[in-house]
Order: structure tokens, then sequence, then C-alpha cells
């Protein structure tokens, strides 16, 4: 692939643009839902197209599956908890008021209740 963008005349940008638009727009596509499916090894496959990619000048920058997967789940949540009409929205636990001045939190949503006692060792009701 790199040989033929190359005789083309495409500089390293449009290299980088294209890899850009063809590889890295397909990994990321529905990242979020399936990046807790894969395997250490199916990370590492990943991760070796990205730093060969790199090595060939087809990318300006050595990306990894994480670092994609933590952007894209930010972008995600904040999408979702901007957004009021968004179809998650409807899903995500209830404010909770911040009545102590600590730190900054990354979200000011409450966890959800467990409504199990750990005394009950009978999870069968």
């Amino acid at each position: 692939m790199r040989n033929k963008l190359k005789h083309t005349g495409l500089d390293e940008h449009g290299l980088a643009t294209i890899f850009q638009a063809i590889v890295v727009s397909r990994i990321l596509y529905a990242l979020p839902a399936w990046f807790g499916q894969l395997t250490q090894l199916d990370i590492g496959h990943i991760n070796g197209l990205f730093r060969k990619a790199h090595r060939w000048q087809l990318s300006g920058r050595v990306y990894t599956v994480e670092q994609l997967a933590g952007t894209a789940d930010a972008g995600l949540f904040k999408a979702i908890v901007s957004n009021p009409n968004h179809s998650l929205y409807q899903i995500l636990p209830p404010f909770r008021p911040n009545q102590y001045s600590l730190r900054k939190k990354c979200t000011s949503f409450s966890a959800p209740h467990n409504k199990y006692h750990p005394s009950n060792v009978n999870f069968h009701q």
C-alpha cells in the first residue's frame, strides 16, 4: 500500500491523512462497544499494525488501542451527558449533590444502589 501511494506523489501529510481515513477510522468505529472483548493478543496485533505504519511513515504518530479506546469512551460519555435527548441519557444514574468542597469529581452522577445486603448469602430469592 505504501509503495502504491508513494508512487502517486503523496507527501507524508497525505499518507497520514489516507491512513487516518482508511485504517484508524475503521478501528475507531464502535471501539467503545468491542474493546472489552479484545484479548491481549488482539491488542498486540493492532498495536503492532500501528507501530509498523509509523515505521513506514504512513502515520505521523504511534497510536495505541488503549489510548484510542480511552478517547472514544470519554467522547461517548461527554456526548451522552451533554445531550438529554441522547438515547442512552435515560439510563444514567441520578445526579448526586456535591456536599463537600474537596477535589473536582470526574462526574456528578451517583453510583447505583445495591439492593442486596452483604450478609445475605442466599441470592436465589
